[in-house]
């Protein structure tokens, strides 16, 4: 890869070489065992804060250059929602690093790749002082949200697709608890029931589905990752 350029993967990196010609080869420690579509490899322009230690895990926010002053609110909220899922699930993290990489061009909100988890610039970096509360809100939100990932479908997957929502019903659960405890005044159960009340509606329709249904074709794939699975979901889990 160019020399210039930054790169991360889902594992430390155990020795960098340059090639001499401009270009240098980075190698990467094994992963655990898991799925193929959390495998990450983030190459660009980027920046990095330093480590901060989570008991034993080393968490960093990647950025493009020039935007670390907006980085520390995400690194804060980061840390608390991996040493709090740690604590509640009792269940250590199971990567050997934690990357939250905000990526300028990203087609999703975000992705819960292991050790190396991809954001939407703005889902990751803030100024808090120049932030509207539901903005901040909402990066907690994604942030806790990836980071419960870590164990809901990274360190235990669902077997295929129709239990999709064993990933994102359960991830977004936890990240309303831990949005909860990080900032008890926000009140988040309370600002989640507007979001629950489109879910029944969309419920209350005749075309509605289940949580669950059995998926046969990508389509059917494609088609869970909607309110229903999300925030039906969650929904569901609270009142059980």
């Amino acid at each position: 890869m160019p020399e210039h350029l930054a790169a991360y993967s889902n594992s430390p990196v155990i020795s960098e070489t340059s090639n001499g010609d401009g270009t240098r080869t980075v190698v990467y420690g094994p992963t655990m065992k898991m799925s193929t579509y959390l495998v990450a490899f983030v190459v660009g322009p980027f920046e990095e804060t330093a480590a901060v230690d989570v008991d034993g895990i080393p968490l960093r926010v990647v950025y493009p250059k020039g935007k670390g002053h907006l980085a520390p609110f995400s690194l804060e909220i980061g840390a608390f929602a991996l040493r709090f899922f740690s604590e509640y699930f009792d269940i250590a993290y199971p990567g050997e690093k934690l990357d939250l990489v905000a990526i300028p061009d990203f087609a999703f909100g975000a992705m819960e790749n292991l050790g190396c988890v991809n954001f939407r610039e703005t889902a990751l970096l803030a100024d808090p002082e120049n932030t509207s509360r539901i903005a901040l809100e909402r990066i907690v939100d994604v942030v806790a949200h990836e980071i419960a990932h870590m164990w809901f479908g990274d360190l235990v997957t669902m077997g295929w697709w129709e239990g999709i929502w064993l990933n994102e019903a359960f991830a977004t659960f936890m990240e309303s608890i831990c949005t909860d405890h990080f900032r008890p005044e926000w009140k988040k159960w309370v600002s989640f029931n507007p979001s629950r009340d489109m879910a029944f509606t969309v419920d209350g329709q005749h075309s509605t589905r289940p949580i669950e249904y059995e998926v046969i074709s990508p389509n059917d794939c494609r088609g869970m990752f909607d309110i229903l699975t999300y925030t039906n979901g969650c929904a569901v889990l609270r009142m059980l």
